[in-house]
């Protein structure tokens, strides 16, 4: 990063935080063993992006790719309260849509408010419309890699559906943006849907 690209990041009107960080490879799993190493940083938040600024490096993390944020157990270091968030998202450039993770970490209640406005920009970015059963259950198959719509007759019938009617249910997911029919998959949106579907317990998640 070079300076003046640091110096426009760091003048940018946002909410900022200080934290500390650590990001985690792919696979949205992160080791919180000791010898995991934390970089002392800024967090800034804006409407389109979150944005964690280290000394030397920063990460731009687009609302539209976090696929979710959960608070961790509070803890204490040194007498000194400490709170985590556990923001989850897709890689950049990633191909097959893999879920990253980065850990941040702020002293005191400063995590609950930062909790707070990632929640609610998240939220923003989510699906408004309740989908219909049978819409969620194309969508988890189609997540699952159990949906063939190379032969739509059959795959119809095994939904007790005929073939214009599961036309019409793909149709609607694809006017929404959550499947790329062309493709026969689930867009960044659509993946991000059927994950808290499982989070929220349905279909047995």
């Amino acid at each position: 990063m070079n300076e003046v690209e640091r110096e426009l990041i760091m003048r940018m009107d946002a909410y900022r935080f200080n934290v500390f960080f650590t990001h985690a490879g792919e696979g949205g799993v992160l080791s919180m063993e000791k010898n995991v190493e934390l970089e002392k940083g800024l967090l800034k938040i804006s409407n389109t992006a979150l944005w964690i600024i280290g000394r030397s490096s920063h990460k731009r993390i687009t609302w539209d790719t976090i696929v979710n944020a959960e608070q961790k157990k509070r803890s204490r270091y040194k007498g000194t309260e400490y709170g985590a968030i556990s923001v989850d998202y897709f890689g950049e450039g990633s191909i097959n849509n893999d879920v990253i993770s980065t850990i941040v970490i702020a002293q005191g209640n400063t995590i609950e408010v930062l909790k707070r406005h990632i929640i609610e920009l998240l939220n923003a970015y989510k699906i408004a419309e309740e989908l219909p059963d049978m819409e969620n259950q194309i969508l988890t198959m189609m997540y699952a890699g159990a949906l063939d719509l190379s032969a739509l007759a059959s795959t119809a019938e095994a939904f007790g559906l005929s073939e214009e009617e599961l036309k019409s249910h793909l149709g609607h997911l694809s006017e929404l943006e959550i499947v790329d029919l062309g493709n026969q998959t689930l867009t960044k949106k659509g993946i991000k849907y059927v994950m808290d579907l499982s989070k929220n317990g349905t279909f047995g998640g």
